[in-house]
């Protein structure tokens, strides 16, 4: 894999014969001759290696190079990188003096050493490029694991007796009702497909609560903590408060990457599948930080869709689900990825995309060739802020 080098030397000889070998390896680079240089390189660009020569000057053009200079830079550099972040490769011809402060430099943070003018065998130049580069790939692939997973969206399964989100039980229905039948109310929908927004008093009035849109904010508060809980716990994922019910203007709204499924035998659901109603078993969904689907539960349950809503209609929604679940975790796709992912036509993606569009809940920008969708600002929670980036025409 390509890797981005600063190169921080003042000869220009030596300076392109490194220039050349990491180009014979297949990286970029950029080359400095100052430490003032050097340091505003790396406050603009991104590098995975450094290579310091320890003699150089402090400005350029000013000549007065000095190792002094190039610990100092050392020293720059590990005030903004960890020598996993960005390893730094010593490179000096003054062998005697490095010696002498070598325990200096590992201190202040340096990787290697190489000594000047390089080796043909042994130590070269290239191996110890290569060497650095495979650690420095190694560290990040560790903390990118040890980062938590961002919620991005699974079922939500109303069940008889339970409530479970990507398969992790949220709720006990006989413990928490009303929770519960407010999760049923919000799983309506409107005519545009998309998930009814109903407020704290429209719930109460609907559930008959005499203790008001107070009851309803204290339950929706106790269920949003409860999922966080439940979700790092067993899935070591960050949600957001509001990741499953948002809290708009107009009221409360589940998420549009929630896909809410109801138990075998509820009075609000029939099995999804073909239109014969054989049974349809599918994997509970978790999407992960990259937006790709997966099962971390291993385990399949029979999934269920409201009466009114034919299989079709369901899987019409779910593909818009998805589409703005992607949407809003920043992806670039072409309608052919999507439809690929989605294993389903071209056509229909574009239908898909274009009902969306005109119901208001993406928006193209930019030229026909070169534009892309994006949320819209009313699907967005207020307390969300989303680049803009995404689905390319």
């Amino acid at each position: 894999m390509s890797a981005q080098v600063l190169i921080v030397e003042d000869d220009p000889i030596v300076a392109e014969h490194v220039e050349t070998t990491l180009l014979s390896l297949g990286h970029q680079s950029c080359a400095v001759a100052s430490q003032a240089e050097a340091l505003a390189a790396i406050e603009t660009q991104s590098f995975e290696l450094a290579l310091l020569d320890l003699q150089i000057p402090a400005l350029p053009g000013r000549g007065g190079a000095d190792i002094e200079f190039g610990v100092n830079l050392l020293h720059d550099i590990r005030q903004r990188y960890s020598a996993e972040e960005l390893p730094v490769l010593i490179m000096t011809s003054h062998v005697a003096d490095c010696l002498n402060l070598v325990g200096k430099l590992k201190q202040l943070g340096a990787n290697e050493f190489i000594a000047k003018p390089f080796q043909t065998k042994g130590w070269t130049l290239s191996r110890a490029v290569s060497k650095l580069l495979k650690e420095q790939a190694k560290a990040q692939r560790a903390r990118q694991a040890a980062m938590p997973q961002r919620f991005a969206g699974g079922e939500l399964h109303l069940g008889a007796e339970r409530v479970t989100l990507c398969g992790a039980t949220v709720l006990v229905k006989s413990r928490s009702p009303l929770m519960c039948a407010v999760l049923e109310e919000l799983s309506d929908r409107n005519a545009f497909g998309d998930y009814v927004s109903l407020s704290g008093p429209e719930l109460a009035e609907r559930l008959k609560n005499q203790r008001g849109s107070n009851a309803i904010s204290s339950a929706v508060s106790k269920f949003r903590a409860r999922v966080i809980a439940e979700l790092a716990e067993r899935y070591e994922l960050t949600v957001g408060s509001g990741d499953v019910i948002q809290s708009r203007g107009s009221g409360y709204r589940l998420n549009e990457w929630i896909c809410v499924s109801f138990a075998e035998g509820d009075a609000c659901g029939t099995l999804s599948g073909d239109q014969q109603s054989s049974p349809a078993t599918t994997s509970l969904t978790l999407f992960d930080s990259q937006g790709t689907s997966n099962s971390p539960m291993g385990a399949a349950t029979n999934t269920l869709v409201r009466t009114e809503a034919p299989a079709s209609d369901a899987n019409q929604c779910k593909r818009r689900q998805w589409i703005v679940a992607q949407l809003r975790l920043q992806r670039k796709l072409r309608t052919p990825d999507i439809a690929r992912e989605l294993g389903c036509s071209v056509q229909t993606i574009r239908l898909d995309i274009e009902s969306l569009r005109q119901a208001g809940r993406i928006e193209f920008v930019g030229a026909a060739k070169s534009g892309y969708y994006r949320p819209s600002k009313e699907i967005l929670d207020g307390t969300w802020r989303f680049p803009e980036a995404q689905v390319v025409r």
